[in-house]
């Protein structure tokens, strides 16, 4: 079910890492996008968004990512996000990022639990790619995500990016890294530390960039 809360909150430009009027994405980027769409759904609406699926154990995890995303210029939160009490046990609409005026990524959480695991294939279809939340230790995070995850993989031209997001002094140390690159390669794998917020940023930018086509 979608999940109806509080009516979310954008932060004031002020209190952006990034100027909301910073071109975030470059003509190329977009016209890519655009393309991608028309593949996907020729004759379409002339406002659409590629789909995006975030994949989550914990509910930290996912709060800190929404917290990154509504950082970034051309992001709003959906307003039916209530971002203190949202969960991994719903299916919920997080928000989008403008890539230009025409097309943008919409940001869709799946739930990672077995009693999900029907409206996996279903949540996968037609997405641009899936982006999997992780924290450390990131071999137990893997393993709390690895079935939707490789049922997600299998959809046709899946592409999957790996986010491991770092607190304050979480480090993977280089053994854990080679470990679990099984699952999440380093084309794929995104260290974001969360205490450094410009770097954080930066990182969001590069993955976003990797994201679209």
């Amino acid at each position: 079910m979608i999940q109806r809360g509080l009516v979310g909150t954008t932060p004031e430009p002020g209190a952006l890492g990034l100027a909301r009027d910073l071109e975030f994405f470059d003509a190329e980027h977009a016209t890519r996008l655009r393309e991608w769409l028309e593949l996907d759904r020729p004759g379409g609406l002339a406002r659409r968004d590629a789909k995006v699926v975030v994949l989550s154990a914990h509910s930290e995890t996912l709060r800190d990512f929404v917290a990154l995303l509504a950082r970034l210029p051309g992001a709003v939160l959906d307003d039916r996000l209530d971002v203190g009490t949202i969960g991994t046990e719903d299916l919920t609409v997080l928000g989008t990022v403008s890539v230009d005026a025409e097309v943008g990524l919409e940001f869709v959480h799946v739930p990672s639990g077995d009693t999900f695991a029907p409206i996996w294939p279903v949540a996968g279809h037609g997405a641009l790619a899936t982006v999997v939340l992780l924290a450390s230790p990131l071999g137990l995070a893997l393993a709390e995500v690895r079935a939707a995850c490789a049922q997600l993989a299998s959809r046709p031209s899946a592409r999957t990016f790996h986010l491991l997001l770092l607190g304050k002094d979480e480090r993977p140390t280089p053994e854990e890294l080679r470990a679990s690159l099984a699952v999440a390669d380093e084309t794929s794998l995104f260290l974001l530390p969360l205490e450094n917020s410009e770097r954080a940023d930066v990182l969001m930018r590069e993955l976003l960039e990797r994201v679209l086509p």
